[in-house]
């Protein structure tokens, strides 16, 4: 519902330029936190999922996008490291 509602809001408006303010992905399975064994985790759809998101949002809005990293973007960047 959220996705849908912010496209839309985009294609209304047509800003030049869409500041994200941290964690487009939870990366739930690189969390430190106990995790519900009963919950799918998915590590390529924790990756995949926010780059999905931004590709979809250029390309419905046109406009600049400008990703200021949050914590739960952190728990990628430590992954990686």
């Amino acid at each position: 519902v959220f996705e849908w509602m912010l496209f839309e809001l985009v294609f209304r408006f047509k800003p030049a330029v869409i500041v994200l303010i941290g964690d487009d992905g939870d990366f739930f399975g690189l969390g430190a936190w106990d995790k519900d064994p009963l919950a799918p985790v998915s590590m390529r759809a924790d990756f995949e999922a926010p780059a999905r998101f931004i590709r979809k949002l250029r390309a419905i809005s046109g406009a600049t996008i400008i990703v200021i990293p949050g914590n739960h973007n952190d728990r990628m960047r430590r992954a990686l490291m």
